[in-house]
């Protein structure tokens, strides 16, 4: 994890040039995406880590005058968005120990449990613009990520708790745009930060019943981390 001085660091630099009027030109998008929370299924039986996410965003493209430059290429631009990153669901049938109402005691039934980790980011990054051929560019982007992940568990329907963590991740960018008008341009971008969610588990341990070893499964505290990646396009508008 990169350390709160260097991120406030980060942050009031690139604050700062935003608000500059040395900025040219400002530019606001949107994507529509494609998203993959990795590592985001707990639950062995079923797992899909994609679904359809999207992203929105601001910029301010420096003069040419005012670039920096960064090597071979130059920092042509800083960017705020959001990304409403995807969600992880997963499930699994376990078997679990539960009251018999009818004649007391307790009976061993399979229940189903789910899992659900959602994460989502705002980022502040720099922009590095590459022309490729007329009216088409590439992009990339670095820049740091505050990442909100939001993991819920269920048995059978009933809520086992839902818990939102919040952590400050690098965050990557790459993108292509293609110039339509002077003023709009059609963009696709690949976008990846790093989430971190407190959740719970099911962990399946032996029980004695009546001379008996049964399976039984219970959930247990746990950390689920990884990267969440997506592929978008969408329209960009500059003003």
């Amino acid at each position: 994890d990169w350390s709160s001085d260097v991120c406030s660091s980060d942050l009031s630099g690139m604050a700062w040039m935003m608000a500059s009027p040395a900025h040219a030109q400002g530019y606001a998008g949107a994507l529509l995406s494609l998203s993959n929370v990795a590592d985001g299924c707990v639950l062995a039986d079923k797992c899909d880590k994609r679904s359809v996410a999207a992203k929105v965003y601001f910029g301010s493209r420096l003069r040419e005058e005012d670039k920096l430059k960064l090597g071979p290429v130059s920092l042509s631009a800083v960017e705020v968005s959001y990304i409403r990153g995807g969600t992880a669901r997963s499930s699994q049938v376990l078997p679990v120990e539960r009251v018999d109402e009818a004649n007391g005691g307790t009976v061993f039934e399979d229940a189903q449990f789910k899992s659900r980790v959602r994460a989502s980011a705002l980022t502040l990054a720099g922009v590095v613009e590459l022309p490729i051929a007329s009216g088409v560019t590439a992009s990339a982007k670095a820049g740091i990520a505050y990442v909100s992940a939001t993991a819920n568990a269920q048995i059978d329907g009933d809520s086992y708790g839902s818990k939102s963590t919040n952590r400050i991740s690098p965050y990557l960018g790459l993108g292509i745009q293609v110039a339509v008008t002077p003023s709009i341009r059609l963009v696709g971008g690949l976008d990846a930060f790093r989430y971190k969610a407190d959740t719970v588990v099911p962990f399946v341990q032996q029980v004695d019943r009546l001379g008996q070893l049964q399976d039984l499964a219970s959930y247990r505290k746990t950390s689920q981390s990884g990267f969440v990646t997506q592929f978008g396009i969408g329209a960009e508008a500059s003003f």
